[in-house]
């Protein structure tokens, strides 16, 4: 009885929904029954019952719900009044239906019943039931013809009763269902609203408390409302319509065009989605904050729904990451003092007149960018890391926006190379300044030209000689920056021999071919040489060789550098020259290819080589200095670059002391020194 109780009972909670409803339908149930009286009047009419009498029962029935419809404030309750009403109209249906249609009339119990499932309440079906079993019942007693056109007996009226039970409950489980399933899925709906509000209020709490900003972007890059509280702070707030670029472009307008022209191919869905959102900012700065950008592709049905973008801010770290990067490039350039003082005063030379050419800005795009490209390769050469990754990211916008550097770009190269030469001022102070270094073998050899009363020009070539620096010197320490690119990029040990002879050439005249003939070597190494594992299958030694060499020939300078790996692959530089729209008909200008800027056959691009720009640098300095360069390649035995300057003794920027004396015991020609470093 409890579970029937239960089942026939509605629960006590109105929500809102069934309120609304309920009152519609309480609203027509009154309109219908009043229709009821000009109906049953026409009923009494035709069955010729009395009009009056019609018109007066139908008025009574109808009192009852017009006052309930005014009084009462639960519309549950109403719909049971109106179920009760319901059966009363079919009562008197029957009664002025009197005749041989009159048994017809009980039709309309059935229907009014069944009609009352639309209250989706149990009780107002119980309450029409008992009221129409109460009816057939009394009147079956008091007023039989009120009832039946025939003499029925009281079996008559167990049928019509069964009968109504078993409608009342269908009807019963219709209203029930209909409640449980449609007026009941209204709660359902606003419990799990209420508790998707908590879960979303929960999520705003913890989004609005994060120091990460969260907002989503449509694939047109429209940004949506719903943003964290960092993300409105540091974007804005939501403006119906503006873009993710639009939003970036008020603080940072080249992060702007950078971010439209990304998004744009990634509307297009030209190239896999992972490499277009790879080509997205990974970082975006406002003033001196800088924010890291991370992507995360939502995707419906295959395609991009949405892409939901996290901003964090990483001034912190990065300026973290900066001071351990400039300490630990400021220990390899004090151990690069110790090992070589004069390299690195020469190098901080270079460099410094490089960054100033940059910073100043007043130089062609082609050369601005050859200025960067030398600048980046030596700074790696000697450590500083972060230099060199920094104009490796110069290089890359160049290239990419086709452009020179802008002033905040430049600004930002003078402040990272200030603090750098600051640093190194303060460890090198004055020392060096108006004083000679003389190397121990040329001093030996000034005492050995006294003591066997040496000619005096030969001992005044030599004390003059102090000024410059010997080639050996200087090819030397390259030998050491070509084991360090080679370590660095793989190569093992290499085997670097160096060939000087007794010239000495002043500093500060070929400071700058010196300086882009690193492009020489990273090429060497990067393109030439390779993997000890490929040259054991190629039948080689597994340890390549570099051969840097200074020779004098019938008064010509040469400086070389040979290795013994891959070779120019003359096939490779043919296509990509062709596809590049570049003379490629014959072995001149093939090797014309090879010095023009943006020309590589690397297919990768490192912080060492893969621009396509050194060579062309190396080029420009060496015939600026009125030399050439001269190619000579044999496709898997290696490459010789040489660089030739005629008439040498006619220089004054280079001096050509005596050769080397033989060995007393050889009396062979006398001939240059040759030895592994």
């Amino acid at each position: 009885m409890k579970k029937l109780r239960s089942y026939l009972v509605l629960p006590a909670e109105i929500s809102e929904f069934e309120r609304q409803y309920l009152a519609r339908m309480n609203r027509i149930a009154l309109y219908f029954f009043f229709f009821h009286i000009p109906v049953f009047v026409a009923v009494a009419a035709i069955a010729g019952t009395g009009l009056l009498q019609a018109a007066l029962l139908t008025c009574l029935a109808v009192v009852g719900p017009a006052v309930a419809y005014q009084t009462l404030r639960n519309p549950r309750h109403l719909s049971v009044v109106f179920g009760f009403t319901a059966m009363c109209m079919g009562g008197v249906l029957v009664h002025i239906g009197q005749g041989p249609m009159q048994i017809e009339m009980h039709f309309y119990f059935f229907v009014l019943i069944a009609l009352l499932a639309v209250f989706a309440n149990p009780m107002a079906i119980v309450a029409a039931a008992v009221t129409v079993a109460l009816h057939h019942l009394t009147l079956f007693f008091l007023l039989p013809r009120s009832v039946f056109n025939y003499d029925a007996s009281i079996w008559a009226v167990a049928v019509h009763t069964v009968f109504v039970v078993l409608e009342s409950v269908a009807a019963c489980f219709v209203a029930r269902s209909f409640f449980d399933n449609v007026i009941g899925l209204d709660k359902i709906v606003q419990s799990r609203t209420h508790a998707l509000l908590d879960r979303n209020r929960d999520m705003r709490l913890v989004l609005d408390n994060v120091g990460q900003g969260f907002l989503t972007i449509d694939p047109n890059g429209v940004v949506s409302a719903e943003r964290s509280a960092a993300a409105a702070k540091w974007v804005g707030g939501h403006v119906p319509g503006k873009t993710i670029w639009e939003h970036l472009g008020e603080l940072n307008p080249a992060c702007a065009d950078w971010f439209r022209v990304a998004w744009e191919a990634l509307a297009d869905d030209v190239l896999p989605l992972e490499m277009s959102i790879d080509q997205l900012p990974k970082l975006w700065s406002a003033g001196k904050t800088t924010f890291s950008l991370e992507y995360r592709p939502l995707v419906t049905d295959g395609k991009l729904a949405q892409v939901l973008l996290v901003m964090s801010d990483v001034t912190a770290r990065l300026e973290h990451e900066q001071l351990e990067i400039e300490q630990r490039d400021l220990l390899r350039v004090f151990q690069s003092v110790l090992r070589d003082k004069n390299g690195m005063l020469e190098f901080f030379s270079e460099a410094d007149d490089l960054v100033s050419k940059i910073v100043l800005g007043e130089i062609p795009v082609q050369e601005l960018r050859r200025f960067v490209h030398t600048l980046k390769g030596n700074c790696a050469l000697f450590g500083l890391s972060g230099l060199s990754a920094f104009c490796h990211d110069l290089e890359t916008r160049m290239l990419d926006t086709d452009r020179a550097l802008t002033g905040s770009e430049r600004a930002e190269l003078g402040r990272l190379w200030g603090s750098f030469a600051s640093s190194l001022r303060g460890l090198l102070g004055n020392e060096g300044a108006n004083r000679v270094e003389v190397d121990q073998t040329e001093y030996a050899a000034v005492l050995e030209a006294l003591d066997g009363n040496g000619a005096r020009e030969e001992i005044a070539l030599r004390i003059k000689g102090w000024q410059f620096e010997s080639a050996e010197l200087r090819l030397t320490r390259l030998a050491e920056q070509t084991r360090a690119i080679g370590a660095r990029l793989g190569k093992g040990a290499l085997q670097v021999v160096v060939e000087p002879n007794d010239v000495h050439l002043f500093p500060e005249s070929w400071a700058a071919f010196w300086s882009s003939f690193t492009h020489a070597i990273r090429n060497a190494v990067d393109h030439g040489i390779e993997s000890p594992d490929e040259r054991v299958a190629a039948g080689k030694p597994p340890q390549g060789q570099i051969r840097l060499t200074t020779r004098l020939i019938r008064g010509d300078f040469l400086v070389e550098i040979a290795d013994d790996g891959r070779g120019i692959a003359w096939n490779l530089v043919q296509e990509r020259a062709a596809a590049a729209g570049i003379p490629h008909d014959t072995r001149g200008a093939l090797i014309e290819a090879l010095f023009r800027d943006g020309f590589s056959t690397k297919g990768e691009i490192s912080e060492l080589s893969g621009r396509g720009i050194g060579m062309g640098a190396l080029r420009a300095i060496c015939q600026k200095m009125g030399g050439s360069v001269h190619v000579t390649s044999v496709e898997g035995q290696g490459t010789c670059l040489q660089f030739r300057w005629t008439n040498v003794h006619d220089r004054i920027d280079a001096l050509v002391l005596s050769p080397v004396p033989p060995n007393p015991i050889d009396n062979q020609t006398p001939k240059l020194r040759g030895h592994i470093q």
